[in-house]
């Protein structure tokens, strides 16, 4: 894992937990979905650092909705995806 000022491991670790727990709580990942995940986890991890920086910079949400190939719009969601992004316990993978 690349990191940087602006993307530390720990940063990019929490990022996608996030991920995985969106595609968990609002798309219902079905293996295949968890599948593209792994896959551009391990395409950003071989990313140059610009392109990680530039990655980072994004939601979680709106990641794990092109992922799961469904876009939401994030106002119905809202607070329960405040609730996976930022709660305390979520601080870790």
């Amino acid at each position: 894992m690349k990191t940087s000022l602006v993307t530390s491991a720990e940063y990019q670790k929490h990022f996608w937990h996030v991920v995985r727990a969106c595609l968990r709580e609002f798309h219902d990942a079905t293996p295949a979905v968890m599948s593209r995940m792994y896959k551009l986890r391990h395409k950003i991890d071989e990313a140059t650092i610009k392109e990680i920086e530039l990655f980072f910079h994004g939601e979680p949400f709106n990641v794990a909705c092109g992922i799961a190939r469904h876009h939401l719009p994030i106002e119905p969601f809202r607070e329960k995806y405040l609730e996976l992004r930022d709660g305390e316990d979520n601080h870790h993978e």
